[in-house]
């Protein structure tokens, strides 16, 4: 699997943050049985129908409408001598299970894809490899066929929340994330000293989740949100590291001193909804 440093580093210009890193190291636990899934799908009969094959030109047009439509990608990067069947069947069969999704095709040898592949930066990556790129443009994740599964694509898409998370990440922004019940007494006071603590670190923005939404429970579960209790206030860099975490209503003083730690090793993570802080 291509976690978002690899990413990063071959496909796309966005700060890295702790929520890929997260499951880049749950998921070696778990890889020889999507080894497994795989190799199945390597055997099954490719299945390329369902693409929506486009010529070179019409490749950013295609992303640009699904944008528009608040539509997930699974881009297919192709390129000479790549053989796409095996990688496209299983963006086909990912897509089937990700309602607003499609499946687009990119030649990135086609001069008139010359454009889409610099800002995709996938000069050098290896071929075939499909990118998922969420509902709102944002590259989130990258595989090479030998990693890709229906099973890892269809949990690569973020759900809204750590897609809030996600771009506010890759905006540079600090976030203040506000894991709460309907019934927390002390959201309110912990909004108010987190939006204090914006008024100091001028990047920061409030994110604010739901623990009864069930939509966000996976992504809850990678934060560590302990779901008992009422109220939990995270503090995240920018790195996407999380360097504070507070149940009750948390000081603004150290919501400040915690925006500006950088924890130099080990995985952090990030959340979704909310304000921004003025």
């Amino acid at each position: 699997m291509i976690n978002y440093k690899s990413v990063l580093s071959l496909a796309i210009g966005i700060t890295v943050f702790g929520v890929l890193s997260l499951n880049a190291c749950k998921n070696a636990k778990s890889e020889k049985n999507e080894n497994a899934t795989n190799e199945k799908l390597s055997k099954a009969a490719p299945v390329i129908a369902t693409v929506s094959s486009t010529n070179a030109s019409a490749t950013k047009t295609q992303l640009d409408k699904a944008k528009k439509a608040k539509k997930t990608v699974f881009l297919v990067v192709t390129g000479k001598g790549a053989k796409t069947e095996t990688i496209t069947k299983i963006a086909n069969d990912a897509s089937k299970q990700v309602k607003q999704s499609m499946v687009i095709q990119m030649n990135r040898d086609d001069a008139a894809n010359a454009a889409l592949v610099k800002e995709l930066q996938v000069s050098g990556a290896p071929i075939p490899l499909v990118l998922v790129i969420a509902n709102n443009g944002l590259t989130v994740m990258g595989f090479v066929e030998q990693d890709a599964s229906v099973t890892k694509l269809v949990d690569a898409v973020p759900s809204p929340k750590m897609l809030e998370v996600m771009t506010a990440l890759k905006d540079g922004k600090t976030l203040f994330i506000i894991a709460y019940k309907s019934t927390a007494k002390d959201k309110k006071q912990v909004n108010t000293n987190c939006l204090k603590a914006c008024a100091d670190v001028k990047t920061a923005v409030t994110i604010e989740i739901n623990i009864e939404d069930k939509v966000e429970a996976k992504f809850l579960k990678q934060l560590g949100i302990d779901m008992t209790k009422s109220i939990t206030t995270l503090v995240v860099n920018p790195s996407g590291q999380i360097t504070g975490t507070y149940t009750g209503i948390p000081d603004a003083t150290k919501l400040i001193a915690d925006a500006k730690k950088v924890v130099k090793s080990g995985c952090g993570s990030g959340s979704s909804c909310g304000s921004t802080c003025k």
